[in-house]
């Protein structure tokens, strides 16, 4: 049995208890820490959850966004390639109107996406690059 430094009965209770009982308080208080646990888990997985968002929007959102753009420029260049092709070899100047409409809609979409980059929180450096592209952008759209 165990005891106290004063010889008193510091367990007695708990050895005194069936073991039936005994079991049932063990699993009880397992049941209570793992219970704990998952709770604690499940609050920081609507941090993480959270700040994977954040991570998107600040970390690759605007990336996204400069992918889009250099998607509409390629585009932009394939319509021009169609339009001296096709409007020279088919004598078809319907083809220009419409190849000048999908233009006028990638030049549109890119000014879109611009402004929506400009509204991310950018670095110094990132700035400049974007006023560098910007005017980059305005001389390629003049001889086009």
């Amino acid at each position: 049995m165990l005891t106290d430094r004063n010889g008193g009965k510091e367990m007695g209770w708990f050895v005194n208890l069936k073991t039936r009982s005994k079991l049932f308080l063990s699993f009880l208080i397992l049941i209570l820490f793992l219970g704990l646990i998952g709770t604690v888990g499940i609050i920081y997985m609507y941090d993480i959850n959270d700040n994977v968002g954040l991570m998107y929007e600040d970390g690759i959102g605007h990336i996204v966004l400069m992918q889009e753009v250099k998607q509409n420029f390629l585009n932009t260049g394939i319509e021009v390639q169609r339009i001296i092709w096709e409007a020279q070899t088919l004598n078809d100047l319907s083809i220009i109107e419409e190849s000048e409409k999908k233009i006028q809609k990638y030049v549109e979409e890119n000014n879109r996406l611009i402004e929506e980059y400009k509204s991310y929180e950018l670095t110094e450096g990132e700035q400049r690059l974007l006023r560098e592209f910007v005017a980059q952008a305005q001389i390629y759209r003049s001889y086009r």
